[in-house]
């Protein structure tokens, strides 16, 4: 059985092809395919991942995979070396160029609508900030600096701006935040922010911090922005009027969406999700005509958070009413009681407490003891087993069955030995594993006698 993995969808200026993240033959790689109708769509691979030197690893789960506006080549975010890289693709000859960009963590690369600089996220220090590079001068900016967390750039059309999603709440100086004390700020928070490229002035567009917000396209005009939040629960698609501030869903999807991708024309949107075990790429014509829908049921975990958040509010709200009729001067009563006074004996104090410390530490007080007495009787260690640790997790799954891990380790008294066993169960007998160890510790060097074993094979090491 292979493992189905179709992601990370980039639509062509001209709306006819697709680049995508895909695992055809078992290794990942760039795809390029047609977006026809009607016809069987042709594919190829441009990019392989796990080169010596470059391309050792595809961003996967922030993927920067974006098009020029001509079509002709791809910029591409992967790492190299031990840190991150972006790379220009040229989509026919599938030759690439390294640009001069030295950043641990790089991902989201977006390429302007007029072609001169490419946005994306980095992390440098202790969060990921939006940086810009200009096509042009080879240069470097820096839009964001700060300890919030700012992923996902899209740009605007005009090329002066960008949107982005952080947890910043209302904090909208991205040089400052320095001052913040990051253990009293929520970083769960989530919300959808503008930048001007020219002023570096912040915008907040949503203001729903309680949602995750994880991808965002903006309309061919800029009056539309489509984004995915969990409101309900689950990942869907949401139309966001940048004029009105309104949004509703476009999508009910059982399964999360993420990664959407809108065409230059705004005639498709593609995303990816999770269907049948792995991963696939799925298309929506016409997604700003498509119709709203008016409310999406919540999943039975969000429902238990928003009654939660609703008791909170009411308790929190009571006290306050309470805190204000004490404050005005009106008594509360907690009923009717009858006190009786008449057999009130003052507590008489223990002499023994009155000594002082000389007194205490009188030889007297202890002439009755043997120090020298023991009843405690020399034995030889005898070797005795106790349980450490013991963990099970089984599951079902409609797709691969019966599956589940145990694990258990047992050590004595002195931890000087050890008995580690590991069950790693997956459809059958047949294809589980089995490890049996046994560590000896007491010394400098330590040793250990394992075995693993499946139903028709097993091997023994020691070291």
């Amino acid at each position: 059985m292979l493992f189905r993995s179709n992601s990370s969808p980039a639509i062509s200026p001209d709306g006819d092809k697709m680049a995508y993240i895909s695992a055809l033959g078992g290794e990942f790689g760039i795809y390029i395919s047609e977006l026809k109708q009607g016809k069987e769509r042709k594919y190829r691979k441009i990019i392989s991942s796990n080169r010596d030197q470059d391309f050792e690893d595809l961003n996967m789960l922030a993927p920067g995979i974006s098009w020029s506006p001509d079509g002709k080549s791809l910029a591409v975010s992967a790492k190299a070396g031990g840190v991150d890289a972006i790379y220009l693709v040229d989509v026919e000859s599938e030759d690439y160029t390294k640009l001069d960009i030295v950043l641990p963590s790089i991902a989201s690369v977006k390429w302007s609508p007029d072609g001169k600089l490419l946005a994306f996220t980095a992390t440098d220090r202790l969060s990921s900030d939006i940086f810009i590079y200009n096509y042009e001068t080879k240069t470097i900016e820096r839009l964001t600096s700060d300890v919030f967390t700012d992923i996902v750039p899209e740009w605007a059309p005009d090329s002066k701006s960008l949107y982005f999603i952080s947890d910043r709440g209302e904090n909208l100086n991205g040089f400052a935040g320095a001052d913040v004390k990051i253990w009293h700020h929520d970083v769960e928070q989530s919300d959808i922010y503008s930048i001007s490229l020219k002023t570096k002035a912040i915008s907040r567009v949503t203001f729903t911090p309680k949602y995750e917000k994880t991808t965002l396209a903006v309309s061919s005009d800029g009056s539309k922005l489509f984004f995915v939040s969990d409101e309900s629960g689950i990942g869907n698609l949401y139309m966001l009027d940048l004029k009105t501030g309104i949004y509703k869903p476009k999508t009910n999807s059982l399964n999360g969406l993420f990664q959407i991708s809108l065409a230059a024309d705004d005639s498709k949107l593609l995303f990816s999700t999770q269907i049948d075990g792995g991963y696939d790429i799925f298309q929506i014509n016409f997604p700003v005509d498509k119709p709203f829908i008016d409310s999406l049921p919540y999943t039975e975990f969000r429902k238990k958070e928003k009654n939660k958040a609703m008791m909170i509010y009411k308790a929190i709200n009571d006290a306050t009413e309470e805190n204000s009729a004490a404050s005005s001067g009106s008594l509360t009563g907690y009923g009717n009681f009858s006190i009786e006074f008449s057999r009130q004996q003052v507590v008489r104090p223990n002499p023994d407490a009155a000594k002082t410390i000389d007194e205490e530490n009188d030889s007297s007080v202890i002439s009755d003891y043997d120090l020298n007495d023991s009843t405690l009787k020399e034995r030889n260690y005898k070797l005795k087993f106790s349980p450490d640790v013991v963990l099970g997790n089984p599951g079902y799954s409609t797709y691969f069955g019966f599956q589940g891990v145990a694990q258990m380790l047992f050590s004595d008294v002195m931890g000087d030995h050890q008995i580690y066993f590991l069950a790693n169960l997956l459809y059958d007998l047949r294809n589980s594993n089995f490890l049996l160890a046994y560590s000896y510790l007491p010394n400098l060097i330590d040793y250990q006698d394992r075995k693993s074993t499946r139903l028709n094979s097993s091997h023994r090491i020691r070291s």
